[in-house]
Formats: C-alpha cells, structure tokens, sequence
C-alpha cells in the first residue's frame, strides 16, 4: 500500500497512507481500510490467495 492518487498525497500530512483495519469475507477477499494523507478513508480490496500466490520473498 503507497501513495498514488491526489487525495493520497495532498492533505494535512501529503504522501502517506496507513492502515486502520482489515476485515476477511468468507468469499477470501481481504477489505482494508486505510487513511490517506490524514484527511480520507480509503478501502483497498483483493483476493488473499491472489496476494500470497504474489509475496516474493
């Protein structure tokens, strides 16, 4: 998770994104809430087989 969009990166702290939470459905796909430059919420959703099957290590 980075800053790409505008709203991510103008506001009270620019260019910064930091999760909140996260919420697994019982589908698989991992919700996670994050906050964006300190002034919005954002939500950023994938599959959780689709981010292990791409963790490099």
């Amino acid at each position: 998770l980075w800053p790409e969009h505008d709203y991510e990166m103008k506001g009270r702290v620019g260019n910064v994104v930091f999760t909140c939470n996260a919420i697994l459905e019982d589908d698989g796909t991992l919700k996670v809430y994050y906050g964006a430059a300190d002034t919005h919420i954002g939500l950023a959703e994938a599959r959780l087989s689709d981010i292990i099957d791409n963790i490099q290590f």
